[in-house]
């Protein structure tokens, strides 16, 4: 159940949320908190669990101790409570070093791929030995944070271990100088007690356990309840796009970032007729990528409207508004996939005649036909074997195989 909230959480949070929120996040820290956490969180649940199971063999011994002698128990008791105030410090430091755990987790999880996306430009500037030296410095932590955790752990397990046995020494002097009981029942009661004593020592570790790990929880807990929050309304009962007949109008359309500033675009009247070309151009920062953002609903007027053959894109079923949509961004994304995946990513059933015929409107043909294996190449993460404007041919390919009502790139 654990893994499918996991799951869920991740695709919410990457997919399911509106682009603002995608936009302003790390994806390699998104990353981070649902896939390396959920794995202590798996941990916190199994040792929340064992602890359970733990203390319910407790109870039972300790029912049938007090038959035997109410009073040894209740010294057992009070002894008990006496180690836990004892270890009590140690499992406060144990969740404090949890949280920090989570958070040189997270730094060096961020970095590493930070550093790995940008290796290109690390080497063309020698900058090797800096990033190494930054990266030693989030591992240093970790260490630290590590080395730590496992000292506070054996520290615990040590009193859990030693305390026990102080105690059967105590009930063993009592049970005969105090209590009288006979040496078959002190027997018997002792044996009970040594069956209890590795069980609190097991529930101890396994709350100990819990301590460490129990920070990602409350990790995953926040970033799916924040992703779920961003989460993207699609319309699916709104008007179904099919076929563009008279054209896309903007009026009086203005968008403001959510954290405020000055309006990003303001008043913007703008009308496409069907089958017309238009070119968007203005200085960098102008507000062009954000009109197109906008008119692809990743972001949402915060004055004014956008209108579709005369219905209002607010009103719009955005899934088959997008789907109508061939876009081709300033950097081509390109996946770590053939190229005939790449090109059939949003429209698998494509047919090999119509995908050719993109390959040769995008003039993508013949190159396709000089890589190895054609169109069943691998082309690496990032299109690493293709060049700046093979990629872009590619996404335009791509582009087209949808047969998009409208282009945008």
């Amino acid at each position: 159940l654990y893994t499918k909230q996991v799951r869920n959480g991740l695709a919410e949070g990457l997919f399911g949320s509106t682009w603002p929120y995608l936009a302003g996040q790390s994806h390699g820290e998104f990353l981070n908190h649902f896939v390396t956490e959920s794995q202590r969180a798996g941990n916190a649940l199994q040792f929340e669990l064992l602890a359970a199971a733990s203390a319910v063999q407790i109870f039972i011994f300790v029912a049938f101790s007090s038959i035997l002698s109410w009073e040894l128990v209740a010294m057992a008791i009070l002894f008990g409570v006496l180690i836990v105030l004892v270890i009590l410090p140690f499992q406060r430091r144990a969740k404090a070093l949890g949280e920090a755990f989570n958070l040189a987790n997270r730094d060096i999880s961020f970095h590493c791929v930070d550093f790995l996306k940008g290796s290109k430009l690390i080497k063309v500037t020698a900058s090797d030995e800096a990033v190494i030296d930054r990266l030693a410095t989030y591992v240093q932590e970790l260490f630290r944070v590590g080395f730590h955790t496992e000292i506070t752990i054996a520290q615990t397990y040590f009193l859990v271990q030693a305390m026990p046995v102080v105690l059967l020494t105590v009930v063993i002097a009592v049970a005969h100088e105090m209590l009288g009981l006979e040496p078959s029942s002190t027997l018997v009661f002792l044996l009970f007690m040594i069956r209890i004593a590795p069980r609190a020592a097991q529930f101890q570790q396994q709350a100990q356990g819990y301590s460490v790990a129990s920070p990602a929880l409350r990790v995953i807990a926040e970033r799916r309840a924040e992703a779920e929050a961003a989460g993207e309304d699609l319309h699916a009962g709104g008007n179904v796009f099919d076929k563009l007949s008279d054209g896309v109008a903007m009026d009086s359309v203005s968008y403001t970032f959510p954290d405020g500033g000055a309006a990003v675009i303001e008043n913007v009247n703008l009308t496409i007729g069907h089958n017309q070309m238009v070119a968007i151009v203005g200085k960098s920062g102008a507000g062009k990528s954000t009109l197109i953002d906008l008119l692809v609903s990743l972001r949402k007027p915060t004055a004014g409207h956008i209108t579709i053959d005369g219905i209002d894109l607010s009103e719009m079923n955005l899934d088959s508004w997008r789907r109508g949509i061939g876009y081709v961004a300033q950097e081509a994304t390109i996946f770590n996939d053939t190229v005939r995946n790449n090109l059939t990513f949003a429209h698998p059933d494509a047919s090999e005649d119509h995908i050719l015929n993109c390959l040769e409107l995008a003039r993508f043909a013949e190159v396709a036909d000089e890589l190895p294996d054609g169109l069943d190449t691998v082309l690496g993460e990032g299109g690493v074997r293709l060049s700046g404007g093979q990629k872009q041919r590619l996404a335009l390919a791509r582009a087209l195989v949808g047969k998009p009502q409208i282009r945008i790139w």
